[in-house]
């Protein structure tokens, strides 16, 4: 897998982390290998930390994710870190015993590139208000973004 095309006005950040939702709904783990840093710290909303390969374990045989969808990401950027912040909403079930679930979280990753793209190092979400996820839609379909 290669970086995305760059799209016109589009940080190379936000082609890369659609592609990870994506891949993430797909179990497309040739795609995530590609996405994620080799170190990578993976903190979810639950507290629970996972390095790369547990991560991968996770989405492999503990959950399905039907949705990953990403909102108001802002993205700082400088020499080889950037770091993207923003909602994400997700829905999924769990594989042992199908229980369904939908959560939002306001998310804060570490993105850096040592000479061979752009590489997902560190994520960290929080879990906000569902309201919010409705409330920054709203948002952005009032300034015309969506």
């Amino acid at each position: 897998m290669k970086q995305p095309a760059r799209r016109e006005n589009v940080h190379p950040i936000l082609l890369m982390e659609e592609q990870r939702c994506r891949a993430v709904e797909r179990k497309d783990f040739e795609a995530l290998n590609f996405i994620l840093c080799n170190p990578l710290t993976y903190v979810h909303s639950t507290g629970a930390v996972h390095d790369r390969e547990a991560y991968l374990e996770f989405l492999r045989s503990k959950v399905h994710f039907d949705a990953v969808e990403r909102s108001a990401l802002e993205i700082t950027h400088g020499g080889s870190l950037a770091i993207a912040k923003g909602l994400m909403r997700i829905e999924g079930r769990r594989a042992n015993d199908g229980h369904r679930f939908a959560s939002v979280t306001f998310v804060v990753q570490g993105w850096t590139n040592h000479g061979t793209g752009w590489r997902l190092s560190l994520m960290q979400s929080t879990r906000v208000d569902d309201a919010c996820w409705e409330s920054d839609q709203t948002t952005a379909r009032s300034l015309g973004t969506t």
